[in-house]
């Protein structure tokens, strides 16, 4: 069983080495914003813990909505927990944690792309645990992502909302898929 949890000192060390891993640089923030963003309560850190195990199976970064949703700015399994239904756990409790919905981006998907197949696979993920796709694109840190939500309550002005949160600037097009 996964819980999740805000990340603490025992988890420190192997969240940061996940988030380095997970995410192409370009795609990061350093680790002092996320922890001033965090000491601020504008983004929620949190540690994705196997209870069997009392391992770190995973991370997640999250700005919270105001409508009980959030926006999942950072989502990530660790490499030998893939494939075995950790995401799949780890996305069911988060949508039971936010019942009003989850908002996320994901890297669009381009058949030219070097990473074409993780792409597709991560799509193909989301939409397999109840996401849909807003037929929107957010284009931010020179790189565009499909906007992916788990409800409809979720609107694209949640998102907007909570990557000014952040201070990441953005900008959305419109009847993309």
């Amino acid at each position: 069983m996964i819980t999740i949890e805000t990340v603490s000192e025992r988890y420190q060390q192997a969240w940061l080495q996940l988030y380095q891993e997970a995410f192409p640089a370009y795609e990061r923030f350093d680790w002092t914003k996320l922890d001033q963003l965090a000491k601020e309560n504008i983004i929620q850190l949190r540690a994705l813990v196997d209870r069997q195990t009392d391992h770190l199976v995973g991370l997640a970064v999250l700005v919270e909505l105001a409508n009980g949703g959030a926006y999942l700015l950072y989502f990530a399994i660790v490499k030998a927990g893939r494939g075995q239904g950790l995401g799949g756990q780890a996305i069911t409790s988060l949508k039971k944690q936010y019942p009003a919905g989850i908002i996320l981006e994901c890297e669009k998907r381009d058949a030219r792309a070097e990473n074409a197949n993780q792409r597709e696979r991560r799509y193909a993920f989301y939409l397999a645990h109840g996401f849909e796709d807003t037929r929107y694109l957010a284009h931010n840190q020179d790189a565009d992502f499909h906007l992916l939500r788990s409800a409809k309550q979720v609107m694209i002005a949640d998102y907007v909302w909570a990557t000014e949160q952040i201070q990441l600037p953005t900008q959305i097009k419109s009847g993309l898929n």
